[in-house]
């Protein structure tokens, strides 16, 4: 879901949330989660970057806005994880690497 960014960069990330490649409905009591960390078996907590989805529809479709401060991490590639929460079920929706670069202008 989310592509290669620039550090200290606004970045928003849309995408829906699919079981068996089908939309599925989302609730206000549910919550999607992007993390990054550095090493695959990194702790929640030890995530570099950590967003709650900023909007869900009730379709499937989730929004992650991400400021420039949430972007202000090294350079590097990542892990990313999309989790899905409903009440005490946790889904992964993805991972994947996901590429940080360096900024040229300050």
């Amino acid at each position: 879901m989310l592509e290669d960014f620039t550090i200290k960069t606004s970045v928003v990330a849309d995408g829906t949330v699919t079981v068996g490649g089908t939309a599925t409905a989302l609730s206000v009591a549910d919550v999607v989660t992007l993390v990054l960390k550095t090493n695959y078996d990194d702790t929640d907590a030890e995530a570099v970057l950590t967003c709650i989805a900023s909007h869900l529809v009730a379709t499937g479709g989730v929004r992650f806005t991400l400021s420039p401060t949430l972007t202000d991490i090294d350079a590097g590639t990542y892990h990313e994880e999309i989790k899905w929460t409903v009440g005490t079920d946790v889904y992964i929706l993805e991972t994947s690497r996901v590429t940080v670069n360096k900024r040229i202008f300050d």
